[in-house]
């Protein structure tokens, strides 16, 4: 089904944001010290999501998803530490612009994506915009 490959191409691409570092989601993510100190992200509640947001979220992941596979043969390929390094910080970049030019601040997507994952509500509700992009097509 082509609506749910939408939808978890987008969570996927939350997810592999969250690998990539996206600011503010790799420290909550990271299991040293520091990060034990900083809380974890909230989930957004569905009822505090806007349709806006919503629809900034697929716009965010989509581009997140292009941002991604453009920067992982790259990562992968890379000759030494400081350039994988070096290509980190400009995926971390262009994952931010990203998510900015859709509309949404990282803790936003991050926020979202987080809810997408442990409520059912709002999965159906990413689903349902998915679709609603799948069916404008």
């Amino acid at each position: 089904m082509k609506i749910s490959r939408t939808l978890a191409a987008a969570l996927a691409a939350a997810g592999l944001a969250l690998s990539f570092g996206l600011p503010g989601i790799a420290e909550a993510q990271q299991g040293d010290a520091q990060a034990q100190t900083q809380p974890q992200v909230e989930p957004m509640s569905n009822a505090e999501m806007s349709d806006a947001q919503v629809e900034a979220f697929i716009d965010a992941a989509t581009s997140i998803q292009a941002v991604i596979q453009e920067y992982q043969p790259r990562l992968q390929a890379a000759g030494s530490q400081e350039e994988a390094a070096t290509l980190q910080q400009e995926a971390q970049g262009e994952l931010v612009i990203a998510v900015e030019e859709a509309g949404l601040t990282p803790l936003e997507y991050q926020r979202i994506a987080v809810a997408a994952q442990s409520d059912p509500q709002v999965a159906q509700r990413l689903q349902a915009e998915a679709e609603t992009r799948v069916q404008g097509e």
